[in-house]
């Protein structure tokens, strides 16, 4: 994996997530992030790590930021409306 590749990153976070290793995706995807901080996706996806750390009120923020950066994202929409209803 090259350090360097932020969609290479955000793959390996994506493994980790599935796996359940949600402090390694988080890790991931903040690596990818610092290459490329308007990637709605990879905020997306660390909303979903943090909702797997039940890191609820940071989840709510990535969100946002998600949908600040693609007010389209649907799954960022979703996941924040899942979380205004926990």
């Amino acid at each position: 994996m090259s350090a360097a590749d932020p969609e290479e990153l955000k793959r390996a976070g994506n493994d980790q997530y599935r796996k359940g290793c949600f402090e390694e995706a988080l890790r991931l995807y903040d690596r990818a992030l610092a290459l490329c901080p308007d990637n709605a996706a990879c905020r997306g996806n660390r909303a979903a790590a943090l909702i797997g750390l039940h890191r609820l009120g940071e989840a709510v923020k990535e969100c946002e930021e998600a949908l600040r950066i693609d007010p389209s994202y649907g799954r960022a929409h979703h996941r924040l409306a899942s979380l205004h209803i926990r």
